[in-house]
């Protein structure tokens, strides 16, 4: 049986795009069953695609198999890791076994930024940067007055060299994390400075967008790096 449910990530975050999950139940499942699925993913509008999969998320995993086949002619590579080639050069596979669950913990970022995990891409990956970076840097530069002004609170009165650890630590603290990857966003859904800090949640990009425009305010020199 499988069920479209509200994703638990954007239920608390009314500011960013309703997303569902497909939930499935196995009643009579015992350990050692093989459970076969097929996803399919669509992308539209991007001038690359990413995709990752963890390994394991928060239950073991004892083997996993991945299948990849590619259309349109688009002939699949491997950079790096243990998949290898079948026959047609548009199909890989690979295949793991006994991976650990992860532990789940608090303002834990997506698994597959710290976990292994298998990836793939194609696309323009300069261009969707340039996108993506374009779109953060007009933000960082919209930052609010008030923005300015806790930043300065924060650490305006501190060493330079410990603005930005106070500040990285506030953002972690006082932000609540949405574990929307990047891959996963619209550049319609960045967020101003101001909107995150006001309603204390934020993805990644845009805890980083604020962490940004905090240290632009008190001087301190960064780089988006993605």
């Amino acid at each position: 049986e499988i069920n479209h449910m509200d994703d638990p990530r954007t239920s608390s975050a009314n500011r960013y795009l309703k997303r569902k999950i497909a939930v499935a139940s196995f009643p009579g499942i015992t350990s050692g069953s093989i459970i076969d699925c097929t996803v399919r993913k669509s992308v539209r509008g991007k001038p690359f695609f990413f995709e990752a999969l963890p390994h394991a998320d928060s239950a073991p995993v004892l083997e996993k198999k991945i299948t990849v086949t590619s259309k349109n002619g688009v002939d699949l590579k491997i950079s790096a890791g243990n998949m290898k080639k079948i026959s047609a050069k548009n199909m890989l596979a690979f295949t793991g076994k006994n991976f650990s669950a992860i532990p789940e913990e608090s303002n834990q970022p997506p698994v597959t930024d710290f976990a292994p995990s298998w990836r793939s891409s194609e696309g323009n990956y300069a261009e969707l940067y340039s996108a993506i970076t374009e779109k953060m840097y007009a933000l960082i530069k919209k930052a609010s007055n008030d923005v300015k002004k806790t930043a300065w609170k924060i650490a305006g009165k501190l060493p330079p060299e410990q603005r930005a650890a106070a500040l990285e630590k506030f953002v972690y603290d006082r932000i609540r994390l949405i574990a929307l990857p990047l891959n996963e966003m619209l550049l319609e859904e960045f967020s101003l400075p101001q909107t995150t800090l006001n309603d204390a949640y934020g993805s990644s990009t845009d805890r980083a967008i604020l962490l940004a425009a905090m240290l632009e305010a008190v001087n301190v020199k960064y780089r988006i790096i993605l």
